[in-house]
């Protein structure tokens, strides 16, 4: 940084004539008479182009938000890049979103990427979808002293008809030492596949900052279908210090067109270790178990349908504060499904009369 002030102080203090460009050659053709040019075969080398300018360059180390090359914004003022396809300096896999400046925002992650953070003022970037039974990415941190966390990605769902889905990402925390924010909620899990396969849990909602004096937690993300489990709700986060509540417990996964179990319900979050106001978050809901499969027909006897799924467990409320407060309130569980009905027997067969002697 100073090396590139003292290089501008010096070429600022020569005349305009001294001055020669680096960039530049000649044919050594003889110069126009009329223009006193030189030939008209003038190049321009690649070293022009990739000279900077370095009084730019100092300026948005500082103050500039983020690009898909450099997605990180200046360390006082800007926002994160937030990508939204493969790009720049992320062309695979999960796109991390760059971090604000002091005051700014993180920007948003890519395919299962994290959300950038805040610096002191600003809002957590939220995390990136997951792809194809990959899990999402998780919020950002919300600013050190005032913001939001960022929101955790939906996972993905199962990209083959046996597959489990993707886990939801954690929602973003507040900062350290917010004195206002609500951490971020947890992403949804992704469906399973339709044969086979596992929904994908709910992420966790995001905590107030283990210092924050005021701020309120994220609610758990809901549980994803699962044709064999449905994935469980997310736990809601942790309200402030001294003020806030406690997020909600995601609901358990529960989808009618597929079988499995119902998921079991996320649990509430609780206020802060010394909180005065604040109640403890609800606990989510267990899904309902999916119904049975019909039995089926046969030559004999009908073959008996399955058994339903089993509903899900719903998730404890959260503790409230000791001073004014209350707790939150549990979960219902989930009903369990319906029994497949039994399969048709085959008929039998036809009857012959005996002959009568005379």
């Amino acid at each position: 940084m100073w090396t590139a002030l003292a290089f501008s102080r010096r070429e600022l203090g020569k005349p305009v004539g001294s001055i020669k460009s680096a960039a530049a050659t000649t044919s050594g053709e003889p110069a126009d008479p009329l223009t006193g040019a030189a030939g008209s075969s003038t190049v321009v080398t690649p070293a022009a182009s990739a000279v900077g300018d370095p009084i730019s360059d100092f300026i948005r180390f500082f103050v500039g938000d983020g690009t898909a090359d450099n997605p990180n914004a200046g360390i006082l003022l800007g926002d994160g890049f937030s990508y939204t396809s493969y790009e720049g300096a992320c062309t695979s896999g999960a796109c991390n979103g760059g971090n604000g400046g002091r005051i700014g925002d993180g920007g948003d992650g890519f395919a299962g990427g994290n959300g950038g953070s805040a610096g002191w003022f600003g809002t957590g970037g939220n995390g990136g979808a997951g792809e194809l039974g990959g899990d999402g990415g998780n919020g950002g941190t919300g600013g050190l002293f005032f913001g939001n966390g960022g929101n955790g990605g939906a996972g993905g769902a199962a990209v083959i008809a046996t597959g489990d889905g993707g886990n939801g990402g954690n929602g973003g925390n507040t900062g350290l030492l917010s004195e206002f924010g609500t951490g971020g909620t947890g992403g949804a899990g992704g469906k399973s596949g339709l044969s086979a396969g596992n929904g994908g849990n709910g992420g966790h909602g995001g905590d107030a900052g283990f210092l924050a004096m005021n701020g309120a937690g994220g609610a758990g993300g809901e549980g994803g279908a699962g044709a064999t489990t449905n994935g469980s709700g997310g736990d809601g986060g942790r309200g402030g210090l001294y003020f806030g509540s406690g997020g909600d417990g995601g609901n358990g996964g529960n989808d009618p067109v597929l079988t499995g179990s119902g998921g079991n319900g996320g649990h509430g979050g609780s206020t802060g270790l010394l909180s005065i106001f604040g109640d403890g978050g609800d606990g989510g809901d267990g899904g309902d178990g999916g119904a049975g499969l019909a039995g089926a027909d046969s030559v004999l006897p009908g073959a008996g349908g399955t058994d339903g799924g089993a509903g899900g467990t719903g998730g404890n409320g959260g503790i409230g504060s000791w001073v004014f407060g209350v707790g939150g309130d549990a979960g219902s569980g989930g009903s369990g499904g319906l029994g497949g009905a039994g399969g048709s027997g085959a008929d039998g067969a036809d009857g012959t009369l005996a002959s009568m002697d005379g």
